[in-house]
């Protein structure tokens, strides 16, 4: 206890670690104003009254035509479908009369399935999904009486917390992380504490054990700092949001949909990311107690996190295996929604954190077997 106490002290104590928290305050509230100054919700709007022209106009064209081109009937009908859908839907969003908004944008995006069908609306795979997934979507919204994104959800406090999440994966909560970490074991080597603690008749797996559990938490607790502020400036500007708010998950068929709640994206990702920092932190603690300059340390760190994403561009082998690789399921975004199954059907959520879970066991192991070969940390 007197081991977490001491290290507790010495976190509390650096200036760094705590310029480090506040700045991850002003990347949550620094954030939040970019996305309430440059909100695009206007320019959505503008973009439906816009569609409602052009279709108009393509109206007014095929109907000249019809009669001429047999082919063009068909197209006709739909886009006369089409622009009056369009047209409804304008006219939901200056009553913001969301739930006919919904209901016209689900009627709007079967029609485009239809017309594919058809042969008059051509669409790419990758449309094909988003489609799928907006209809999914949408429905959810208008069967549970819930606003669109397009009313500012985004802004209020568990859509912000969500929406904040997505924005700082992977990269900023790597980097957040990592600096954390680094700046720790420096600190220890600047100090001498890690010299002055082998020279103590203490046991060196207590030692390592509690070095492991104050990074943990630390880290851990800097992302709950963030997801909670995130929620309280959301909610005090604009509500706290609905926590079954949907989010979509689409598997290899495109109407192969499945809806859950920000609520539960949020637990998971949460869930995932203690497990991420739990390797990230077994892994500089490995390295350290091999090498203590920090830039090495830094750098080993990255080249075996990121490497074999790299190298998974230049040797296709490797993304046959890439389920075994912690890299692959960095990117919280894709393997939520089930994008990452596009590239490999193995690259699921569960099998993250067997991932994450089976490496940081394996470098808790070896850096026991170090520690106790060394007889120091």
């Amino acid at each position: 206890m007197n081991l977490l106490r001491f290290e507790s002290k010495k976190f509390l104590t650096s200036r760094k670690n705590i310029a480090l928290i506040i700045l991850s305050a002003i990347i949550v509230v620094c954030n939040y104003l970019l996305i309430t100054v440059f909100n695009d919700n206007a320019m959505q709007r503008s973009f439906y009254e816009m569609q409602a022209s052009e279709l108009s106009n393509s109206v007014a064209e095929l109907e000249s035509i019809v009669e001429s081109e047999s082919a063009a009937k068909t197209a006709l009908e739909i886009t006369k479908q089409e622009a009056e859908i369009v047209s409804t839907q304008v006219t939901a969003l200056n009553q913001e009369d969301w739930s006919l908004f919904l209901k016209k944008q689900i009627e709007y995006d079967k029609l485009q399935l239809k017309g594919m069908e058809l042969g008059t609306i051509p669409l790419e795979e990758s449309q094909i999904r988003d489609i799928h997934k907006n209809i999914a979507q949408n429905t959810y919204l208008y069967d549970n009486e819930l606003k669109p994104e397009i009313a500012g959800t985004e802004k209020q406090g568990i859509n912000y917390t969500f929406t904040f999440l997505k924005t700082i994966s992977p990269f900023i909560l790597l980097a957040l992380i990592i600096f954390l970490t680094i700046d720790i074991l420096n600190s220890e080597k600047t100090n001498g504490t890690r010299d002055f603690f082998n020279s103590l008749p203490y046991n060196k797996l207590s030692l390592l054990h509690s070095k492991i559990f104050i990074y943990l938490i630390y880290a851990f607790l800097l992302v709950f700092f963030m997801s909670i502020l995130a929620f309280i400036i959301g909610s005090i500007f604009n509500g706290v949001g609905n926590f079954n708010y949907p989010v979509v998950f689409q598997g290899l068929s495109a109407d192969q949909v499945s809806v859950f709640t920000i609520s539960t994206w949020i637990l998971k990702y949460l869930s995932l990311t203690f497990f991420v920092i739990l390797f990230i932190i077994l892994l500089i603690t490995l390295i350290s107690t091999i090498v203590q300059m920090d830039f090495i340390v830094l750098t080993a760190t990255l080249i075996i996190i990121l490497l074999p994403s790299v190298l998974n561009i230049y040797i296709p082998a490797i993304q046959s295996y890439s389920e075994l690789l912690p890299a692959s399921y960095l990117n919280f975004n894709s393997l939520f929604t089930g994008n990452t199954l596009l590239s490999n059907n193995n690259i699921t959520y569960l099998n993250s954190l067997f991932c994450f879970l089976g490496y940081s066991i394996f470098l808790y192991l070896l850096s026991i077997f170090i520690v106790y070969r060394r007889k120091r940390i």
